[in-house]
């Protein structure tokens, strides 16, 4: 928030009631050096006679062991009921900060994460405390990493001064930056310059003094980019505050100066004086700004500049020195970054400004201050393939790195550049260039020497999963050696299931030999679905592999781990035989090994051969679950088992599953009670209870214990609340985009039942630039709607739509054809592209057996993994599907 303000206002003789909290040794989190110190420094600024010279019974330090949540609230309370309309809050606080999906908090002595979570104080309540204060003025200052998150969450009270003078929240840092120390640790620089103002060690403002907020703000923000930049040059830290005020504020006076006495310095005239100055004043400023208005508001209609904002380049509407009333204004914010200018430019700098040339295009100015790297992207954004390739190759001449263009290598060439990309290949100085332009190879021949099919001196895993995705079909000698070559080798289950998918794509016969080697040296079961999934999939080898899975099987489990992850192929896979020799295993040490067995013979065998497995097994916890899957224990048995005392973790996240699986509507409460009395619970415990509340159809109200945090069972039940209450989902929804937090609902956009006044509603979200809104309409818009979208000047709205309109149905690269964007960018492009996958993806899913077009789905995600947005991985998500027998594996470590 800015304020431009020409007169002090007139302040009554007041009290400032003050709390300061500085917690540096919470014990469950990092200890920090300064927050208790310059909590105490403060206390000595503001009750020292050469500083503040506040009454000490005014001013209250809460000592970090005495500052736990219900103690703040307490004491905010307090002073907030104390102070009257003509008294100051002062509230400051330094430590750590959590960020929560719907708010935000300060950390206090008592708060706790993990098994034993301790809340921390939300802002929210902070705002209730202060909510029916008389204050005229309350200053709340935040000195944490990442502070200004908290601005994102600001609670109501300080979105309106109401009776009041002021209301401001003032954050030592930005969302995404920490708060800086000086070398020898003990105090932060922001809170460092703070006590500097308020102590009058720096002289702040025209009266030496006074400290009204914008002086107190601009000597802040000086001193501490000084400070960092000191330290290293590539740091930042940018003070935010949020608030609402009418004039300048006076937040801090020093105890030398009476209120009076800074309104006398103020009034340099008699009020006559100032009447007939302003008169006179208003009579020539409406004289010479008409004649400014009618010479050049045209003139500025039509100039732009481009101008550095933070990291990156905007353009705006206007001539940088010559505005007028409402310029400058935004034309369009760029994809481009400090970094893609040129050392020489004025954009390299913050604040840069460069004017293009009045009533002309900006973009051949802007053109001239960027890197070849950035002109190159600038002509690929703009469709001008060939004038980017030739770019692309001057540019080598020049910087063997390629920087800034080098991810365009495997776009822009062609089969006449197999030399030049041998050439890269030999002389690039890293790695990254030289397996980009092994993948451009791959893509144009992929037999040819260049490609990286024919470099086995280098690791598969050195390359980029490009590589996988870069062959056409038919499959070559080249390509079937790497896939192959890959499988069973790489300790990466991504690179295992995008060879085996390139296989199944190319049409490339993996041998017989190579499948079983792939059980062997995977990491626990994690190549349990891909060997179950290729079995289904019908290929000449699978059934021969088939054939071999009883032998496998039925080993020795106690001489290698090959029988348990048999045993759960079998289970797992729709094709495979049942294999009453199991029953053998289920007297194995290996717990593991039993439960598999007893899954594998209840998914294939019939009550000839399972009909005594009951007696014949181990009752274990996940013995019970996998009986309760196919519905073969009763919901009483499984209550009690929950009802034993002293039930591990793992455990009682089996049985969970297991009630979901069997019990009715009156396990409800009993899971809700289950989870509150187990204040432990780790994750697996919560997620097995939001899978079993959801089975069971619990109100969707009774989600909301499992939406605090960042966790698996915060995203599965938010899932639920979408299944049993859409309208309930909306609700939250719109409540998460006023608050700018509405991230976690996109990937539900086509599940919300929207209205037109909740599309009207993100539609204005979108025009004051929330991402998330945009993310929703690109799903669910017609093709032309997302087309304007995709024109927005905003870059975090063009690049959230670019993300997920390839989940949209009505999105084809033909509806594209219309886009007309202001200025070339790289969404567009982007979004054909992922249009393009999509279609192909689609292809492959639809021509793949039913039963294994959720593997399919699977696969295809891991091979496109790092080419894929948000909105392809969604549509795979979508062919994926759930059951009950894969929420049992998600439960067990190490499964798949």
């Amino acid at each position: 928030m800015v304020v431009a303000t020409q007169s002090r206002p007139a302040f009554p003789e007041a009290r400032t009631f003050v709390l300061l909290i500085g917690i540096s040794n919470n014990p469950a989190f990092t200890k920090l050096g300064a927050p208790a110190a310059d909590a105490a420094a403060l206390y000595g600024a503001l009750v020292d006679f050469k500083g503040c010279g506040l009454p000490a019974e005014d001013v209250t330090l809460l000592p970090e062991v005495d500052a736990t949540g219900d103690r703040i609230l307490k004491e905010i309370a307090a002073i907030s009921s104390k102070a009257s309309k003509t008294d100051r809050i002062f509230i400051y606080f330094a430590g750590h900060g959590m960020q929560l999906p719907s708010d935000f908090g300060l950390v206090a002595w008592d708060t706790r994460p993990g098994d034993h979570p301790q809340p921390p104080v939300l802002g929210s309540e902070i705002g209730r405390a202060l909510s029916d204060t008389y204050a005229y003025g309350v200053l709340l200052v935040i000195d944490c990493c990442y502070g200004a998150s908290f601005a994102d969450y600001v609670p109501q009270f300080f979105r309106s001064r109401g009776a009041g003078g002021y209301r401001v929240l003032l954050s030592s840092t930005r969302a995404n930056e920490r708060s800086w120390e000086a070398a020898g640790g003990g105090s932060t620089f922001f809170s460092t310059y703070l006590r500097r103002s308020i102590d009058g060690s720096d002289p702040v403002g025209l009266i030496p003094g006074a400290i009204f907020l914008s002086d107190l703000t601009r000597h802040i923000a000086a001193r501490v980019s000084t400070e960092v930049k000191k330290l290293n040059e590539s740091y930042r830290q940018e003070q935010t505050f949020n608030g609402a005020y009418g004039t300048d504020p006076l937040v801090f006076r020093q105890a030398r100066l009476t209120e009076s006495r800074i309104l006398l310095l103020l009034a340099r005239f008699s009020w006559r004086d100032i009447v007939r100055f302003a008169v006179i004043s208003t009579v020539a400023f409406l004289s010479v700004a008409s004649v400014a208005f009618m010479t050049h508001y045209s003139v500025l209609e039509r100039s732009l500049y481009a101008t550095t904002v933070g990291d990156w380049i905007d353009i705006d509407v206007g001539r940088w020195g010559t505005h007028a009333y409402g310029f400058p204004k935004l034309f369009w914010q760029s994809d481009f970054t400090r970094d893609d200018v040129l050392a020489t430019s004025q954009l390299r700098n913050a604040g840069g400004i460069v004017n293009a040339p009045i009533e002309q295009p900006v973009l051949p100015t802007l053109r001239e201050q960027l890197t070849p790297g950035a002109r190159i992207r600038l002509a690929y954004w703009a469709g001008e393939d060939d004038e980017a390739r030739k770019g692309l190759l001057d540019l080598w001449k020049t910087d063997k790195s390629l920087t800034g263009a080098v991810h365009l290598v495997p776009r822009l060439a062609r089969r006449e550049d197999l030399q030049w990309l041998a050439a890269v290949q030999a002389e690039a100085p890293d790695e990254r260039v030289k397996a980009f332009a092994s993948v451009a190879a791959a893509r144009v021949a992929p037999g040819d020497p260049a490609s990286g099919f024919r470099q086995p001196r280098r690791g598969p895993y050195t390359l980029p999963m490009e590589l996988l995705t870069a062959a056409a079909p038919p499959c070559s000698e080249a390509v079937r050696d790497y896939v192959v070559g890959l499988l069973g080798k790489v300790p990466s289950e991504d690179y295992r299931s995008a060879g085996i998918n390139a296989a199944l794509r190319l049409g490339c016969e993996i041998p017989l030999d190579a499948l079983p080697m792939i059980l062997i040296y995977s990491f626990g079961l994690f190549a349990v679905d891909d060997i179950a999934g290729y079995i289904d999939s019908r290929q000449s080898s699978s059934d021969q592999l088939l054939a071999m899975l009883p032998r496998f099987a039925t080993a020795d489990p106690e001489k290698s781990d090959l029988p348990k992850k048999t045993i759960a192929v079998i289970a797992v896979s729709e094709r495979a035989p049942c294999v009453p020799a199991l029953k053998g295993q289920l007297g194995a040490a290996d717990p593991d090994v039993r439960a598999l067995a007893v899954a594998a013979l209840l998914a294939h065998c019939d009550d000839s051969v399972v009909g005594d497995l009951e007696a014949a097994t181990a009752s274990t916890p996940e013995v019970v679950a996998i009986f309760a899957m196919h519905g073969r224990v009763s919901a009483p048995q499984v209550r009690s088992r929950l009802a034993e005392k002293n039930l591990e973790v793992e455990d009682a996240s089996y049985l969970l599953v297991a009630l979901g699986a069997v019990g009715s509507a009156e396990d409800i409460e009993a899971i809700r009670n289950f989870v509150a009395r187990r204040p432990d619970a780790e994750e697996g415990v919560r997620i097995a209870a939001v899978l079993a509340l959801h089975r069971l159809h619990a109100p969707a109200s009774y989600a909301a214990p499992f939406l605090n945090g960042i966790f698996e069972s915060s995203k599965l039940a938010l899932e639920w609340i979408v299944d049993v209450d859409p309208a309930g989902a909306v609700h939250l929804m719109r409540e998460a985009v006023e608050r700018r937090s509405g991230e976690a609902f996109v990937k539900f956009a086509q599940r919300l039942p929207l209205t037109p006044g909740d599309i009207e509603f993100l539609e204005s979200a979108v025009r004051s630039g929330d991402a998330a809104a945009a993310g929703i309409l690109a799903q669910i818009q017609p093709a032309e709607k997302v087309v304007e979208l995709l024109s927005s000047p905003n870059r975090r709205v063009r690049s959230e739509t670019a993300t997920w309109a390839s989940a949209n149905p009505q999105m084809s690269e033909e509806t594209l054809e219309s886009s007309k964007s202001r200025l070339p960018n790289g969404h567009v492009r982007q979004l054909r592209g992922d249009l393009r996958a999509k279609k192909m993806i689609l292809d492959l899913l639809e021509g793949a057996p039913q039963e294994t077009r959720p593997w399919r789905a699977r696969l295809l995600a891991a091979t496109w993994r790092p080419e894929l947005r948000s909105g392809l991985l969604l549509l795979l998500e979508g062919y994926r599907g759930s059951s009950p027998m894969r929420n049992f594996w998600a439960i067990r470590q190490g499964s798949p």
